[in-house]
């Protein structure tokens, strides 16, 4: 809206710069980023405030480096390479990633040229991807061939740390020797300082090694002893300089610690548990990020493992509001109502409701697919399972162990198909108490039920009709976290 009260029209990107401040770079230096942003033509107000954005972190991290602010410095691809990897400690993987397009963008544009190419995808870069099991047996050997002892402690103190208990850097510049001990049970942990205190098991393949390192150091730095922890990782040059080998991929801790999760996620690790070791308040990220970096379960194994999961115990604190799961107690009353339930029409849409949430996690809309003749029993192994033909996600499921009794007797009297084809009636509400029978409700017990039994969260996203996480991590908040023996030998025994 104009001055004179007439509507102007969207803003334009220069107009939008014009009033534009930098909340981090010098404000001295706005006028050159507004120029830089603008040269890169931006098509609107938001992309050339995404772009000034990137362009004041990128000047207030070079001057705080030392650097000269410049349009030369600010476009040179070393420059912003640099920016990316050191310059945003504390950014996500997507944001750091925007910012370098941004700056690409900008760089092109005053160098002239095409912007260097970008990946397509999540993440795909060398220290994002975990190392193989080859890579990693050629890194402990190559650790253990440096001539030098200091570089030999230094890179096998990051090995252990990394990938025997996930340590990231910032984690790792807060280790020393006496942090490493065992504790009653026989387990190695280290005790993690910094802004995310906690205790973690060492797997038991590194177990010996870092309780030799540890003992090496004593009360000094575990990576380096003798040398001070500094911001960039203080030892980082001790494996920098270290003789080059072609067989041996680069070694960073960012990846020793990608390695750590995948390999617990592989596992069938518990998301809440393992989230808690890695200094994470929530696993949302860190199933977004790493689950589609998993090989798929075998067959075989993903069906026993959906299969065998088990309802967990009544929780010893009431449910966090951001769960929908009944309690075992409260399953054991519904199906107890619904069974007996006077109405054989409403006994039937109850029973079904609670067949295909509670035994096979189907979606409310998912249950008119669900047919009679596609409830298959395996005669060898007994195991009931589901095909879904039709519908959004088609897929077969197998039914909870607990639920297959129930499954089968309801598709051989063709229950499913007369509970999908009645009329909607209101089902009316449990006595004594009992929580209201939902099929989304039932879904999110089967969802909790397969989180708490260690169903691999990839196996869980597939037999769920999901194509990402989604909501799991806050099921899997909600759970009860198991006792120290449990959560250590998840932690050391994947």
């Amino acid at each position: 809206m104009g001055a004179d009260g007439r509507d102007r029209g969207p803003e334009s990107p220069a107009e939008r710069a014009a009033r534009w401040t930098p909340r981090l770079a010098d404000p001295a230096d706005a006028p050159l980023l507004r120029d830089l942003a603008l040269a890169a033509g931006p098509a609107d107000a938001r992309t050339v405030v995404f772009i000034l954005s990137a362009l004041s972190g990128l000047a207030f991290w070079a001057a705080d480096t030392g650097r000269t602010v410049t349009a030369e410095s600010l476009t040179d691809p070393g420059v912003i390479a640099r920016y990316e990897q050191v310059g945003m400690p504390g950014s996500s993987f997507p944001t750091r990633r925007r910012a370098r397009d941004y700056l690409d963008r900008v760089s092109a544009a005053h160098r002239g040229g095409p912007a260097a190419p970008r990946p397509p995808g999540a993440p795909k870069r060398a220290y994002e991807r975990p190392y193989t099991a080859p890579e990693v047996d050629a890194l402990l050997r190559w650790a253990q061939g440096q001539p030098s002892n200091l570089k030999h402690h230094a890179l096998l103190s990051v090995l252990a740390l990394g990938l025997g208990a996930g340590l990231s850097t910032a984690d790792a510049r807060t280790v020393h020797g006496t942090d490493v001990s065992e504790e009653p049970n026989g387990r190695l942990t280290v005790r993690v300082g910094g802004p995310h205190p906690r205790l973690v098991p060492v797997r038991c393949r590194y177990e010996r090694l870092l309780a030799g390192l540890a003992a090496t150091a004593g009360g000094d730095w575990l990576v380096s002893p003798g040398m001070l922890p500094t911001r960039d990782g203080g030892a980082r040059k001790e494996w920098e300089e270290a003789p080059k080998d072609p067989n041996v991929p680069g070694l960073t801790l960012r990846r020793c610690r990608v390695t750590w999760l995948c390999e617990h996620l592989a596992a069938g690790t518990r998301l809440d548990v393992l989230a808690q070791a890695a200094g994470l308040a929530s696993g949302h990220i860190l199933a977004q990020q790493r689950v589609p970096q998993l090989r798929p379960e075998p067959p075989a194994d993903a069906a026993a493992a959906l299969r065998d999961a088990r309802h967990p115990p009544d929780p010893t604190k009431p449910l966090t509001g951001c769960s929908l799961a009944y309690t075992r107690t409260e399953i054991t009353g519904l199906l107890a109502w619904a069974s007996s339930h006077p109405d054989p029409v409403l006994r039937d849409r109850l029973l079904s409701t609670l067949a295909l949430g509670l035994g096979l996690g189907l979606r409310p809309g998912e249950h008119p697919h669900a047919r009679d003749t596609a409830v298959t029993r395996d005669p060898e192994t007994g195991a009931v399972t589901l095909t879904l033909n039709s519908g959004p996600s088609p897929r077969t499921v197998p039914c909870l162990r607990e639920h297959e009794s129930l499954l089968h007797h309801l598709a051989a009297t063709g229950t499913l198909h007369r509970a999908a084809a009645a009329p909607a009636i209101p089902v009316g509400s449990p006595p004594d108490g009992l929580p209201r029978l939902t099929a989304k409700r039932c879904r999110a017990t089967w969802t909790r039920a397969q989180l708490a039994s260690g169903t691999r969260l990839d196996t869980l996203i597939r037999a769920a009709g999901l194509t990402g996480p989604s909501s799991l991590h806050l099921e899997a908040q909600a759970l009860d976290p198991p006792d120290e023996q449990t959560r250590n030998r998840l932690l050391s025994e994947p």
